[in-house]
C-alpha cells in the first residue's frame, strides 16, 4: 500500500494480484516501454493494475514503445480479468501520453495525444454505488493540467535544461579510463519524463533516459557474465560534495508482537 513509483525507466510496472490485494499506490513521471532493450524482447501490459489494485493512480507517466504495436488497453491494463470492478471505477488515469494504436476503454481518443491525455472520464469523481468506504477515496477533476516536478523531492523545481542539484544526477557517458578518468558527462533535465517534457530523444520528445539508464547503455561490458551485463563503479556518477554524516536517530523503542 501507498507505494509511490517514480521516475523509473522500465519496461513494465505491475499490481498484479497473485499474492495479495495492493491499494493507494501512484505511478507518477515513469517511462515504461513494454519493450526490454537488453533481449529485444516485447511485452504486454506496460502498466499492469490488477485485480484487487484499489484506488491507485497513474499520472504523468509515457506508456509505450515504437517497438510495440498494441492497443490502449494492453499497454495500461487495469482489472483485465474483471473480476473486481471497484479496481476499474477507482483507479485515476491523469497526464499520460500512451503511444498506442486503438482507444481507451472510455471510448475516448487517448492514444499518442499531444501533451497527454487529460480525460476527465479517467476521474473516479463518484463512487457512491461502492458503499461509504469508497467514497472517501473518490477524486475531483483537478483544475488544472500542471504537474509537480516531483512527489517525493517537494522542493524540487524543475531544470529543462538539464540538473537537479543533485550529484547523483550527473552521469559520465564516455570514459577515459575506466573508471578512473571520464571523459564527458551527460546531465538529463528534471523532470526527465512527463507529458510536459519535451525535445527528449524517446517517444516523441516525452521521454530523456534517466542517469541509471545512461550509466548502463556506457558501462563496459563484464566478460565473466555474458550479454547485458556491465561492470560498474560509483564513479559512473559525479563525485558527492562530502560533508557530516546524519545524526544518530533518538526516541527509538522496540516492541515484541505477541
Amino acid at each position: 500500500m501507498f507505494i509511490l513509483r517514480e521516475g523509473n525507466q522500465n519496461s513494465m510496472d505491475w499490481d498484479d494480484s497473485t499474492w495479495t490485494a495492493r491499494n493507494f499506490d501512484t505511478w507518477f513521471r515513469n517511462w515504461d516501454s513494454c519493450y526490454d532493450p537488453v533481449s529485444a524482447q516485447q511485452v504486454a501490459n506496460c502498466i499492469d493494475d490488477g485485480e484487487y489494485s484499489r484506488f491507485d493512480n497513474v499520472i504523468g507517466n509515457v506508456v509505450g514503445s515504437p517497438h510495440v504495436t498494441q492497443p490502449y488497453s494492453n499497454l495500461l491494463g487495469v482489472n483485465r480479468s474483471s473480476v473486481d470492478p471497484l479496481t476499474t471505477a477507482s483507479n485515476m488515469q491523469w497526464g499520460n501520453y500512451v503511444l498506442c494504436t486503438g482507444n481507451a476503454p472510455d471510448g475516448n481518443s487517448d492514444c499518442a495525444v499531444a501533451g497527454g491525455s487529460f480525460d476527465t472520464a479517467q476521474v473516479p469523481t463518484n463512487l457512491s454505488s461502492y458503499g461509504a468506504n469508497s467514497t472517501p477515496f473518490q477524486n475531483s477533476v483537478p483544475a488544472s493540467h500542471s504537474l509537480p516536478a516531483s512527489f517525493f523531492m517537494n522542493s524540487m523545481a524543475a531544470h529543462p535544461s538539464g540538473g537537479t542539484g543533485l550529484s547523483w544526477w550527473k552521469t559520465c557517458t564516455s570514459w577515459t579510463t575506466f573508471p578512473t578518468s571520464c571523459a564527458s558527462y551527460s546531465t538529463p533535465p528534471m523532470p526527465p519524463i512527463g507529458p510536459d517534457v519535451t525535445g527528449g530523444p524517446n517517444m516523441n520528445g516525452y521521454a530523456y533516459n534517466i542517469p541509471s539508464f545512461l550509466a548502463w547503455t556506457n558501462l563496459p561490458t563484464d566478460g565473466a557474465y555474458g550479454n547485458g551485463i556491465r561492470q560498474f563503479d560509483e564513479r559512473v556518477y559525479q563525485n558527492d560534495p562530502g560533508g557530516n554524516p546524519p545524526a544518530a536517530p533518538t526516541g527509538l523503542a522496540a516492541q515484541v508482537s505477541p
